[in-house]
């Protein structure tokens, strides 16, 4: 205990001699300490939100898509894409039983317009197992479902972009009222969850609607 007493006088008497080297000594570690915690913050804040755009794509997910080959002929470069088709979705499904679940994607852009406004949009295909898939929820309204694919309903789900630029805002009642795309009328039946940006995409800014809707109405089969 004499020797504790000891030091700890030893240690007083050397902070009170030199006062100013004791003085920058403190706010070295001040500001080393805080230095710490800043940057262990900014690493938690940025792992957050990387966390949370990989859960907007939802768990476990595997993207499939075209993949376009090259190759040289007299007249120069030559490029060609094979496209996926519903022979594929049915054959993995078929093939590999680990895939509990699988959501087919067709993608186009349309000009949707509702009132005398107008706005070009990403308008997506889908299933109704692309809720689930891919983590998507409404805000208001349903989203796809099965009847709507097998009967090519004229039916779409707007992102809160999308709303806000047709109807003046985000929170705007848009369920019920019809849109237009591509000079075809479509009745509007949920609103979806906002999702933000992924880099420069804006996941909000889309619409959806039935899968074989979108591939007759808007492309192929």
């Amino acid at each position: 205990m004499r020797k504790l007493l000891m030091v700890l006088r030893v240690a007083l008497s050397a902070l009170t001699v030199h006062k100013m080297r004791s003085i920058l000594t403190m706010l070295g570690v001040v500001i080393g300490v805080a230095a710490v915690i800043a940057l262990v913050a900014a690493g938690q804040g940025a792992q957050a939100q990387v966390v949370s755009q990989f859960q907007s794509l939802g768990s476990n997910l595997l993207t499939v898509s075209t993949q376009q080959s090259f190759g040289f002929s007299r007249s120069g470069l030559q490029t060609s894409t094979k496209q996926l088709t519903m022979a594929d979705v049915e054959a993995i499904q078929a093939l590999v039983p680990a895939v509990s679940q699988i959501a087919p994607l067709y993608s186009s852009n349309a000009t949707v317009t509702y009132s005398g406004k107008t706005t070009n949009v990403s308008v997506s295909g889908v299933t109704t197992e692309y809720a689930t898939v891919r983590s998507t929820g409404v805000t208001s309204g349903r989203f796809i479902s099965a009847d709507d694919n097998t009967n090519m309903a004229t039916v779409v789900v707007l992102g809160q972009t999308t709303v806000k630029n047709l109807f003046g805002s985000a929170t705007a009642k848009a369920v019920g009222e019809t849109v237009r795309i591509n000079r075809q009328n479509y009745e509007v039946i949920g609103v979806l969850k906002s999702k933000g940006s992924s880099g420069p995409q804006n996941q909000d800014d889309i619409v959806m609607m039935p899968l074989r809707t979108a591939q007759v109405r808007l492309g192929r089969r």
